[in-house]
């Protein structure tokens, strides 16, 4: 979590106290409950193509299911052909707040 991040500032110190509204307004019961479905729904899909494969990455095909599952979520329209790059920058921008060294060391 990046320091100052939305999710941690108090709306007394908050600047843009809509922001921090916009981001927790999806975080209901209710939104959550839809964020779960689609990631089940996902990761089973997923599941049935790696079936088929003779051998998988896990990691990337783990980031791209998060990835479709996010987008879907927030309503962010996506191409298929447009998942893998974006996971991978996404990926990336996390990997970004961890500090010194790899998660992949």
């Amino acid at each position: 979590m990046g320091l100052h991040g939305v999710q941690t500032l108090d709306d007394a110190r908050h600047r843009h106290r809509h922001r921090k509204a916009l981001f927790m307004s999806v975080m209901g019961p209710g939104s959550l409950h839809s964020f779960t479905t689609q990631l089940a729904e996902n990761w089973r899909a997923a599941l049935r193509r790696w079936e088929q494969l003779e051998e998988i990455t896990l990691l990337p095909e783990a980031e791209q299911v998060l990835c479709r599952t996010a987008c879907a979520w927030a309503g962010l329209p996506f191409e298929k052909q447009d998942i893998a790059p974006l996971a991978r920058d996404l990926s990336a921008m996390i990997d970004a707040f961890g500090g010194v060294g790899s998660r992949h060391a």
